[in-house]
């Protein structure tokens, strides 16, 4: 199990963008979310509070999941389905509290196999469970309600999905 992905967040993303609203940050997500289908994993970055759960609900907003995506902090695996005309269900996992040497502990079997798009926030701390057709999106706060969003291409899959996400110019 993983992938001994290496990804260096020092190059050039596949993609990068910037919001200046949560709103705007909310529809990079959407956008992103639309473009997503079951068996996706999204790995997302970034330090605390720079919007990595409202990135989450934004995908889960898009895969028609039943509720909003909540931090899944004290949960650690948060599962949304999806409502009536819903595209996906949506595995959202939080390691902020989990010591990275309980983090292979996780089921990451059924995450990778499960018929769902999978989400985890501070997904650098298992970067070796990754598997081969992840795609990073790291977050950075750029002070007051600024983001920027850089996406990587892991595999032919995420390389899909940033190619097609350019194509929609969600924001700047």
């Amino acid at each position: 199990m993983g992938s001994n992905i290496s990804v260096d967040m020092k190059k050039t993303p596949a993609f990068r963008c910037e919001t200046h609203s949560e709103k705007e940050s909310l529809a990079v997500a959407k956008t992103l979310g639309h473009l997503l289908r079951p068996g996706d994993w999204i790995a997302l970055i970034g330090e605390l509070g720079t919007g990595k759960t409202v990135f989450a609900q934004g995908l889960a907003e898009a895969l028609g999941c039943r509720e909003p995506a909540r931090s899944p902090t004290f949960v650690l695996i948060q599962t949304y389905r999806p409502k009536s005309g819903g595209r996906a269900t949506m595995h959202h996992v939080d390691l902020f509290r989990l010591p990275p040497g309980e983090i292979p502990c996780l089921a990451w079997e059924d995450l990778l196999s499960d018929d769902a798009v999978t989400v985890v926030e501070w997904a650098e701390k298992a970067m070796a469970l990754w598997p081969p057709f992840c795609l990073p999106v790291h977050i950075d706060h750029l002070g007051e309600d600024r983001r920027a969003f850089r996406f990587y291409s892991v595999g032919d899959r995420s390389a899909e999905i940033v190619r097609a996400l350019k194509s929609k110019k969600a924001v700047s």
